[in-house]
């Protein structure tokens, strides 16, 4: 019977897709290759593929030490990783016709708690947008450990991280369906589960830049939720609600 890593050696081979879905005896599985970059992307990107997926490997295994919900790694080597498929990403699961504002709330609620307990740890994601948060019905995990620091991390990256998540509630297709009573009652979450003094902080700083949201309410009316200057607009009024 062929094996697991037997399958994957073969799938590697054969495809050059970077992510791909794959099945495998009745379960779901997660294939990472390198990235193939072309174009831009040398000039973007300032680490080696290699050194990308190594770092990534590197942070999943990490957290995965410290009881921390990110997907499992099953199989990796210098070229690939496996990892077990933990649910859909938030940025397409939210976009459900068939979900309630409550489910809605619920979900982001979770996901707003686990990016709290992460911080309580001294730990932070790096980019925690909803396209690297999943959700499989009943537990939140992150994906996408790219940017993950792996050397002392301080408050400040937690306080990027924080930006970035409230950040990405507004931005794209999601946002038209989040209210800002709803995204308000998410991040009252975030701060009851621990993270009041990075909130705090984060808060501080949009504070001190206020002069950037000016600049901002000068250009509102050009790009829509798929544009970052309209959702950067956004989180400045939030905190300045508080």
């Amino acid at each position: 019977m062929q094996t697991l890593k037997e399958y994957v050696e073969t799938l590697s081979h054969s495809s050059d897709k970077r992510i791909q879905k794959f099945r495998f005896q009745e379960r779901n599985y997660w294939l990472k290759q390198l990235e193939k970059r072309q174009g831009k992307l040398w000039f973007i990107k300032t680490r080696s593929a290699a050194d990308s997926l190594k770092r990534e490997i590197k942070a999943l295994l990490t957290l995965q030490g410290k009881d921390i919900p990110v997907s499992p790694v099953v199989l990796y080597s210098a070229t690939y990783m496996v990892l077990e498929d933990t649910g859909e990403p938030l940025n397409q699961y939210l976009l459900q016709e068939t979900l309630s504002d409550k489910e809605r709330l619920f979900v982001l609620t979770q996901a707003a708690q686990a990016l709290a307990h992460l911080h309580t740890q001294g730990l932070c994601h790096g980019r925690p947008a909803l396209r690297d948060i999943t959700w499989d019905g009943e537990k939140i995990h992150f994906i996408d450990l790219e940017n993950f620091p792996h050397k002392k991390i301080t408050h400040k990256q937690c306080m990027y991280d924080l930006l970035i998540f409230i950040h990405a509630l507004y931005r794209g297709r999601v946002s038209t369906l989040l209210s800002n009573t709803l995204i308000e009652k998410v991040i009252l979450a975030y701060r009851q589960a621990g993270g009041e003094a990075i909130w705090q902080s984060a808060r501080n700083l949009c504070r001190r830049h206020r002069w950037l949201y000016s600049l901002l309410w000068f250009a509102r009316h050009r790009g829509g939720p798929n544009n970052d200057l309209r959702p950067i607009r956004k989180v400045f009024e939030l905190f300045y609600k508080y």
